[in-house]
């Protein structure tokens, strides 16, 4: 009997109170951008753009421009005895920005960092197929950072 009327009163609060999911809602209808500049490593920035769906919009008096930077870095974490690598380090950071066409101020800025430690692979096949699952990975977690960070 306890458990249904806490899950009865939990149900009336979160369908009064307004709750909406921030990724249900991919329109960001707040911010209107009338121009995208992509800088960096082209494939992450397609990747962000396409995921998050950020689009440039073709009413431009009321548009920002956005920027947005990436790069991706791998690095070798550790080595074993013989000097040959055993685990390594993906990251990528992405720097987005809004600014303001008429002035050129920064309305809104931010850097991204994520990145993924995982172990070297004698298969170097497997290994260049994990690190393609792990970067998708990332850019997937990074562009739902975005979004949420545009909503806001």
């Amino acid at each position: 009997m306890i458990k249904k009327l806490f899950l009865f009163s939990a149900l009336i609060l979160l369908v009064n109170c307004g709750y909406e999911s921030v990724y249900v809602k991919k329109d960001n209808s707040l911010i209107k951008i009338g121009k995208i500049n992509l800088k960096g490593d082209k494939k992450i920035n397609r990747k962000i753009l396409s995921s998050s769906g950020i689009k440039e919009t073709s009413n431009i008096t009321n548009s920002y421009l956005l920027v947005l930077n990436s790069e991706k870095n791998k690095e070798i974490v550790s080595k074993n005895s013989a000097g040959n690598a055993t685990s390594y380090k993906i990251s990528i950071n992405v720097n987005i920005s809004i600014i303001d066409p008429i002035d050129g101020k920064i309305i809104k800025s931010k850097m991204f960092n994520s990145s993924f430690t995982y172990n070297n692979n004698e298969n170097k096949f497997q290994l260049s197929q994990d690190e393609k699952n792990i970067l998708n990975n990332l850019i997937e977690s990074t562009s739902k950072k975005v979004v949420f960070y545009l909503s806001l």
